[in-house]
């Protein structure tokens, strides 16, 4: 029988993944171990190699097309054979062929620019769907996210800790899983950093922490004296994460990769710092490693050096909230008897509100203000104050 080809998974958050090169097409010959397609997960692209040799019996995903995980891809096997009969989920661990995804899939060392579509390949996608990625006509690849299946245990089932979402009008209400059943807000507050920016300006070797960098700590910070906010939220489920791992968003020509920053407050600020300028260097190389770019618990992201005031981030499923930030404002305010130049950021909060309450997520902002405003978050650690607005000194 010829063997299945799926896409595989990534990290624990991935959900399918985005067709960009077809290397063979129907009638192909293959031998093991050759490249078939290539595929991008986070920004980030992978090759996916053949477990057999043999013929490409068929494909079964347009480029641009974004396959969920465990799909089948292709069919590989001699022109006599035939696989199943109907295109779906593979059972189990995801599998290239019939070997652990692992086996068979490896990074592109470079951003590769440009999809190219194999002659004898399927169709360039031409846009359309609910994620504006879809399959073009003949192929039978289905777009966005699909729902798990019936029966099938949620990463916290059986865990004290995780709740059911609850209704806000009522009592607990069952939930299908998928970013598109969010109710998002977002709340903003002004965060005063004139005293951590001069901090940055007294030496060459503090300029080298950005305000990303001082943002991400102090949201670290926060989110371990407000932990219902370093949650997960999936399959009508609330699962709190005991680890605090914050995701980097930034923009690129290849997408939006999210490096990570693992344990983001037990390390000295500057040693959090110089990783994450490695981190964002190498993604946006498309050098980035996959385990770099997923597992994040909450996400940070910065368009003020485009310019912006102030934006409503987007929640990055199944993540409980994130947190962006604008460019850094110089305005007069009365201080005392007198004025004075003060330097600000605005805050903004986007969070899921079945997990996160209004109240719960003005504390939290409040409590990542204060510590901005605080002189002494260059050198704090955990753990934090039970109180709130501060971290203790190592």
């Amino acid at each position: 029988m010829a063997t299945e080809i799926h896409m595989p998974q990534w990290g624990t958050a991935m959900r399918e993944g985005v067709i960009l090169t077809w290397r063979k097409g129907p009638g192909d010959r293959v031998e093991a171990d050759e490249v078939l397609v290539e595929v991008e997960d986070s920004g980030t692209a992978r090759e996916i190699v053949t477990p057999v040799a043999g013929t490409v019996l068929s494909v079964h995903a347009a480029v641009g097309a974004a396959v969920p995980v465990r799909e089948r891809l292709a069919l590989v096997g001699e022109p006599d054979e035939r696989g199943p009969s109907a295109a779906g989920p593979a059972a189990g661990p995801a599998l290239v062929g019939n070997r652990p995804m692992g086996e068979h899939v490896r990074d592109v060392p470079a951003a590769r620019g440009p999809a190219r579509a194999h002659p004898g390949g399927p169709p360039r996608h031409t846009g359309g769907g609910l994620r504006g990625r879809g399959a073009a006509a003949g192929t039978d690849t289905t777009a966005g996210a699909r729902e798990p299946a019936p029966g099938a245990a949620s990463p916290g089932a059986g865990r004290a800790d995780v709740a059911p979402l609850p209704d806000a009008h009522g009592p607990v209400r069952p939930l299908r899983s998928g970013p598109w059943l969010m109710t998002p807000l977002t709340l903003a507050r002004e965060a005063d950093v004139t005293a951590l920016a001069a901090w940055r300006e007294r030496t060459a070797e503090n300029l080298e922490v950005g305000l990303t960098d001082l943002v991400v700590r102090a949201a670290a910070l926060a989110l371990h004296e407000h932990p219902r906010l370093n949650s997960a939220v999936r399959d009508g489920e609330v699962e709190p994460l005991p680890d605090v791992h914050i995701g980097v968003a930034m923009g690129t020509d290849r997408g939006c990769p999210v490096p990570v920053l693992r344990d983001a407050a037990r390390r000295p600020l500057r040693v959090a710092a110089a990783e994450t300028r490695d981190l964002v260097r190498r993604a946006r190389a498309g050098l980035a490693r996959t385990e770099e770019l997923t597992g994040s618990t909450f996400t940070v992201t910065d368009l003020g050096v485009d310019g912006a005031d102030t934006l409503a981030p987007v929640l990055h499923h199944p993540e409980a909230a994130v947190l962006g930030f604008g460019r850094v404002r110089e305005h007069v305010t009365r201080r005392g008897d007198g004025l004075a130049w003060r330097k600000s950021v605005v805050l903004s909060l986007t969070f899921d509100h079945r997990a996160v309450g209004g109240a719960l997520a003005s504390r939290f902002l409040r409590t990542v203000a204060l510590l901005l405003s605080d002189l002494a978050l260059p050198e704090s650690t955990l753990p934090v104050r039970a109180s709130g607005g501060g971290a203790t000194r190592p």
